[in-house]
């Protein structure tokens, strides 16, 4: 997030076809997961697929699977309130999900007022 990507959450549960639309549709450049990815899944990927227990392993160097140009994807003018946080996938009235781009100013407002009402303050973890 703090070079400019945003992150696009994938659930393996998923069917293949709706994880390879919501893929190509966001551009995924690089797909990081906790878990082994079934080989169908892995296959429908337009990117690279890598396991965080690899990374930090380091059985894969990072700048194999992340964007040779970082300040291709964040920008000149780095990462501000309108840049994009995520883009979460709707269920897709129509038959297609739809994504929506979640900004940084948006995710911070949305922490914000869940933390005024659940009465969370800085102390809490």
């Amino acid at each position: 997030l703090k070079a400019g990507a945003a992150y696009v959450p994938l659930d393996p549960v998923y069917p293949v076809e709706r994880l390879e639309f919501m893929a190509a549709d966001a551009g995924v450049v690089a797909v990081v997961s906790s878990v082994s990815v079934d080989e169908r899944v892995r296959g429908a990927m337009p990117a690279p697929v890598v396991l965080v227990d690899d990374l930090l392993a380091g059985d894969v160097p990072a700048g194999d699977v992340l964007v040779d140009d970082v300040e291709e994807v964040g920008g000149p003018g780095g990462v501000g309130p309108g840049s994009a946080a995520y883009v979460i996938y709707t269920s897709g009235s129509t038959g297609r999900p739809k994504g929506v781009v979640v900004s940084h100013g948006n995710a911070v407002g949305l922490l914000r007022s869940a933390g005024r009402e659940l009465g969370c303050g800085r102390g809490d973890v």
